[in-house]
């Protein structure tokens, strides 16, 4: 594991600070957990995929945010607390980042169709090898 950057939640709070979450998946399930793990103090890292986002964020009913686009009021919710980045894992520089966001984490989350990161080259046995104490979890809803 490589030394750990620093933490991106400005200031630390409740019982989780200090742990670092990398959740890749959209709707319900696994997002709502990681949610709550950013609501008590964890740094959530969201990973979006390129084109369209989190499909929630389109999902629903619709507010205008300050730049005047429309996004699910339950996504603004729902993301709350948590740092958002997208993300192209079917490519190679994509899996590369990938890797090295899950090196400096504590937690992986992650509830996509099975296979899904098996196909990309992401499968349990390499991200342990990037990061050999990350707790994996695969979420159903």
């Amino acid at each position: 594991m490589e030394s750990r950057a620093q933490s991106l939640v400005p200031e630390q709070f409740g019982p989780l600070q200090g742990v670092r979450i990398i959740s890749s998946v959209t709707f319900i399930a696994e997002p709502f957990a990681a949610a709550l793990a950013a609501q008590m103090g964890a740094e959530v890292i969201q990973i979006e995929r390129p084109g369209g986002g989190d499909a929630w964020r389109t999902t629903g009913s619709q507010v205008t945010d300050v730049n005047g686009a429309s996004v699910n009021s339950a996504w603004v919710q729902d993301r709350r607390n948590t740092f958002n980045i997208t993300l192209d894992m079917a490519t190679v520089d994509g899996k590369d980042l990938f890797l090295r966001l899950v090196s400096q984490a504590d937690i992986w989350m992650e509830s996509s169709k099975s296979g899904t990161y098996n196909g990309w080259g992401l499968d349990d046995e390499t991200v342990l090898k990037a990061n050999a104490s990350i707790v994996i979890t695969h979420v159903s809803g």
